[in-house]
């Protein structure tokens, strides 16, 4: 059928209205865990358009919110999931700070908004949603306190709002997202029934980008999907109604709908990733392959390295958000499984985490906000770099063949705020394992990865965590290597040892122990590819010591 020339058309608003109705009544999947008796600490009311709007900032805690409660219908809000303007034109955004919050809860004029926000005061009037969350409007600006506060709760914010709009094809909150090019051609092709005859029925066919999916066609272009703090923004909603270039789409936890069509389809596994489902199925038994081998099934610690790969690929205005834009999502998995959170890593699952890397390469943070951030994260954890992330795959498991050739005796982060899973100040983890000096040289294939040698002999390749010229890895300074595993990643093939490569640092300790920093991983070769009797032999030789990692 032909797309409305206007977004908010009464068709539309009669079918965004059904779908949402469905998903709220009908869905199982997308009402478990919703709490009906939370809401942000402040919300954009909405009045009547007759009145311009009537919009103000109202407290959540206030008498005059909590008056408007009925537990057998709490009011309803919608989140709004946007992309802010650059650092050079953030000055230009309506916010909330402590000198502009009384007169925002007195009265805020619709020419005051940027034109993504007006957008999404026009659609809640058009759903009879009367609160929308926006955060630089609920959160208070320059106040670190109420920044920890309010950032702590991203997840209950998204997964608890009655629907969230993403504007998903503009460059900023300065592009609406309720205007579309009406011209755009299209046509409507009979369909003949089975005597060749036309029997009324037609196709309509309108031109779309080539990029995969509809969707991903519809926002390619725009800034949204480039961000890292709408990543998780999308994933934690609860139903999403989401504008492209020309179209919307409608995804819940159950099923995926698109404008100017009738069909439907149901929603991808990897949702569950993040929702509040719990039990046995979480956990699915493993499967045992023709060799013999165990397979096991995808647990909530391999969504969550999956999650972070996709994560990886977005970018940062400030770099030290990194971990508190994705605590939302980690608060959820911790839902999920019995393990603390140590700066994007699990303790339970912190061997196999280790083992992550860059691919095409990692550099080192920067555009800080405040001098006070320039510390993000221990060397070990992911989240101390910048680049797309990758972690083998380790789900094929022998017992007699896997074996951990090291102990994580202590892990631990200190937060720099109130969020359990947000930034972090510092860290360390002491192990229990073989670490031997080794020599740095390059390998002798283009392009010549750098490779770990002993007694003349190459035994492994190095993944530094850094490339390009700030790496930092040279021939001839002195490096450590810690093995940790040896791992079955693909059937019917060896286990492959792996482990972190390692720098000493000048400092000292209390507990005496020496300090290292991580600076890559390294891949014990086979014996067939390198020749060598015994690869292993440089570690196996050596006795356990306890180091400290920073």
């Amino acid at each position: 059928m032909p797309l409305e020339s206007s977004v908010l058309s009464e068709n539309n608003i009669r079918k965004i209205r059904s779908w949402v109705e469905t998903c709220s009544e009908n869905h199982i999947g997308c009402l478990t865990g919703r709490d009906a008796n939370f809401f942000p600490a402040r919300l954009l009311q909405i009045g009547n358009p007759d009145t311009n709007y009537d919009l103000r900032l109202i407290e959540s805690s206030g008498t005059s919110f909590m008056s408007t409660l009925d537990k057998s219908a709490p009011p309803k809000y919608m989140a709004l999931s946007y992309c802010w303007p650059t650092p050079d034109d953030t000055h230009k955004l309506l916010t909330t700070t402590q000198e502009t919050l009384p007169g925002l809860m007195l009265d805020i004029t619709s020419d005051s908004l940027p034109k993504a926000f007006r957008d999404a005061v026009r659609l809640a009037q058009a759903l009879d949603i009367q609160y929308v969350w926006i955060d630089s409007l609920c959160i208070i600006q320059a106040d670190e306190q109420d920044w920890q506060t309010e950032s702590s709760k991203m997840a209950e914010i998204f997964s608890n709002a009655y629907l969230t709009v993403i504007a998903a094809a503009g460059v900023s909150c300065h592009v609406g997202f309720l205007e579309r090019d009406a011209t755009r051609p299209w046509c409507s092709v009979p369909i003949p029934d089975s005597n060749s005859t036309f029997a009324g029925g037609s196709f309509c066919l309108r031109y779309r980008r080539h990029r995969g999916s509809e969707k991903m066609a519809q926002i390619k272009h725009g800034r949204w999907i480039t961000r890292s703090w709408t990543y998780q923004e999308e994933r934690l909603a609860r139903r999403v109604l989401m504008f492209g270039e020309n179209k919307f789409f409608f995804d819940c936890r159950t099923m995926e709908r698109i404008e100017g069509t009738d069909r439907c389809k149901p929603r991808p596994d990897w949702v569950d990733t993040i929702r509040e489902k719990t039990g046995d199925n979480d956990f699915d038994p493993p499967i045992r392959t023709n060799t013999g081998q165990i397979y096991k099934r995808r647990t909530p610690y391999n969504h969550w390295q999956t999650l972070c790969s996709h994560y990886s690929r977005r970018v940062l205005t400030y770099a030290d958000d990194k971990l508190p834009a994705i605590s939302g999502m980690a608060k959820h998995i911790a839902k999920k499984v019995d393990s603390d959170y140590l700066a994007g890593l699990w303790r339970e699952h912190l061997l196999q985490d280790l083992l992550w890397h860059t691919i095409d390469g990692g550099k080192r943070p920067d555009n800080f906000r405040t001098s006070h951030y320039q510390y993000r994260a221990p060397t070990w954890s992911w989240a101390s770099k910048d680049g797309h992330l990758s972690w083998p795959d380790m789900r094929f498991f022998s017992s007699s063949e896997s074996t951990a050739y090291c102990e994580i005796l202590d892990a631990q982060t200190d937060l720099a705020g109130l969020d359990p899973y947000g930034a972090v100040v510092g860290g360390h983890i002491k192990v229990s394992g073989r670490v031997i000096e080794v020599e740095i040289g390059l390998g002798d294939v283009t392009p010549k990865p750098w490779v770990i040698q002993s007694g003349g002999l190459t035994t492994a390749t190095i993944r530094p965590d850094i490339t390009g010229v700030e790496s930092g890895i040279r021939v001839g300074k002195k490096y450590h290597a810690l093995l940790i595993a040896n791992w079955q990643i693909q059937e019917a093939k060896l286990p492959i040892p792996r482990g972190l490569l390692l720098e000493k640092t000048d400092g000292s300790r209390s507990d005496g122990l020496d300090e290292f920093e991580r600076v890559g991983i390294f891949i014990v070769y086979s014996d067939i590819a390198t020749g060598h009797p015994s690869p292993l032999s440089a570690w196996t030789s050596s006795g356990a010591r306890t180091i400290a990692i920073l």
